[in-house]
């Protein structure tokens, strides 16, 4: 672009339109101003441009769990705020399908111990609104909605995330919810995640993919 413009300067003074000293001060100026302004567009962009509150949603996967020797499935993602203000109150909601368009059952897995005598159960259900997480630093749970997120910082979402306990003497008993997924097919994930800013700016994000269990 500076060559082009340097290029036009010379005919314009070749031609007479402008005096030698005014092109050579033009010129000047497009030589040092224009490489200056490229440099400072990235931040313009990210100051100017950027919405104060946006979501991304990347990394969507089906991790398999085995509880108690009973495998199931959760469903993972990585939630990233990409605006320039703090997004908080945060909520996720999920949709699965399989290629017919049927929502896959819940697993319910149900440890017992009763004094040392340990049974394992598990029953299936159709898919509810249930319980998810989200995980900070590993391994730190955090239920329901989300407090905040900064620019630039990321959560992991965990879906379904629902655990009972319940404890009576020398009899415990756990029960948590998972996927029942057939292996190798093919599920239509829609996972959507609200939040909003101090000014209670909303932001909306989505993330359609289709996974392989």
């Amino acid at each position: 672009m500076t060559v082009i413009s340097l290029a036009i300067i010379a005919v314009l003074v070749n031609n007479g339109i402008i005096s030698i000293n005014v092109g050579i001060v033009v010129g000047v100026l497009l030589v040092i101003i224009y490489p200056l302004l490229l440099a400072l567009l990235p931040i313009f962009l990210m100051f100017g441009i950027a919405p104060k509150v946006s979501l991304q949603i990347s990394d969507l996967k089906f991790v398999k769990k085995n509880s108690h020797g009973i495998e199931g499935y959760q469903l993972k993602a990585l939630v990233t705020n990409k605006g320039k203000k703090i997004c908080s109150n945060l909520a996720a909601s999920f949709e699965i399908k399989d290629t017919h368009g049927s929502s896959p059952n819940l697993l319910q897995v149900r440890f017992d111990n009763n004094n040392g005598q340990e049974k394992v159960e598990q029953k299936e259900e159709p898919m509810r609104n249930v319980r998810y997480t989200w995980i900070r630093n590993g391994d730190r749970e955090y239920l329901g909605n989300y407090g905040e997120l900064r620019q630039g910082d990321y959560v992991s979402l965990l879906f379904p995330f629902e655990t009972i306990s319940a404890s009576a003497g020398l009899h415990d008993v756990w029960s948590e919810m998972l996927l029942k997924l057939a292996p190798n097919s093919r599920y239509k994930v829609v996972i959507e995640v609200k939040g909003e800013d101090s000014e209670k700016n909303t932001a909306i994000g989505n993330k359609k993919q289709t996974l392989t269990a």
